[in-house]
């Protein structure tokens, strides 16, 4: 966009096998889960040339619900597996999350320890999840105290990307 931010989709081909799945006005954030978000559309354009050959491609897109507010295109977040369990990116909404992290007493990643009934990312996040990123940036060496403040910081910004790794990989909350 000319006053900067994420490249958007403003052009789906007829032949596209993404027709149906992108739309037009959704940001790429993420390729491969390679975060572009602040790459120019050019440069976005080059590196899924260069990965045409590629069997498959992950694009994250950040996409305007009705309400107007940012929702990635599969619901609000976006999972890949890890050595240590499952690290999973929710896209947090400006405000108050009505989440609290702690930290634990040997050191470590903040986890959640409460999770407010009214949380706007209640059916996202889960008790016991570690907060390993805000917005890309590695919080896992952080006190809870550092990340809250940080995630405080950006309560302002139209969405939040954190990064939580859960260890619980069941499908109940």
């Amino acid at each position: 966009p000319p006053g900067g931010g994420a490249a958007y989709v403003s052009n789906i081909r007829e032949e596209s096998p993404l027709r149906g799945q992108l739309r037009l006005g959704d940001r790429v954030i993420a390729i491969d889960d390679e975060n572009v978000s602040k790459r120019k559309a050019m440069d976005i354009s080059l590196m899924l040339a260069r990965k045409s050959r590629q069997a498959e491609r992950k694009i994250t897109v950040l996409r305007s619900n009705a309400g107007g507010d940012d929702t990635s295109s599969d619901g609000n977040a976006s999972s890949s597996t890890s050595l240590e369990g499952i690290k999973i990116d929710i896209i947090a909404p400006k405000g108050k999350l009505g989440v609290v992290v702690d930290s634990p007493p040997g050191g470590g990643a903040a986890y959640v320890s409460n999770i407010k009934d009214d949380s706007p990312i209640c059916d996202q996040i889960r008790l016991g999840d570690k907060v390993v990123g805000v917005d890309d940036e590695d919080v896992s060496e952080m006190k809870a105290i550092q990340v809250s403040m940080i995630l405080g910081s950006k309560s302002s910004n139209a969405v939040r990307k954190i990064t939580v790794l859960r260890e619980d990989v069941d499908d109940e909350h």
